[in-house]
């Protein structure tokens, strides 16, 4: 996947599409800001942090770990919630 179709710079923010890589920015302990929700894609904005840079690319280089119980669950929990509305 391409990274920059699912990140983008806002402001003091940064907006992910890609659940996944939110699902796993979740569990790393890492607080959404703020959700848009459309008919086709919702954003999750996270704040900007030198950390969050780091795990985002652990996500796409294939380093990432997370207990995959904890994503599983997170994950449902996100796509349930980005539909509704």
């Amino acid at each position: 996947m391409d990274q920059k179709q699912s990140t983008e710079k806002t402001s003091d923010n940064k907006r992910f599409t890609d659940i996944s890589l939110v699902a796993y920015l979740v569990c790393l302990g890492f607080k959404i800001k703020n959700i848009e929700r459309s008919k086709d894609k919702s954003s999750f904005f996270f704040e900007i942090s030198d950390s969050l840079e780091k795990e985002t690319l652990k996500f796409f280089n294939h380093e990432a770990k997370v207990d995959p119980l904890q994503f599983s669950e997170t994950l449902r929990n996100l796509r349930s919630y980005a539909k509704q509305g």
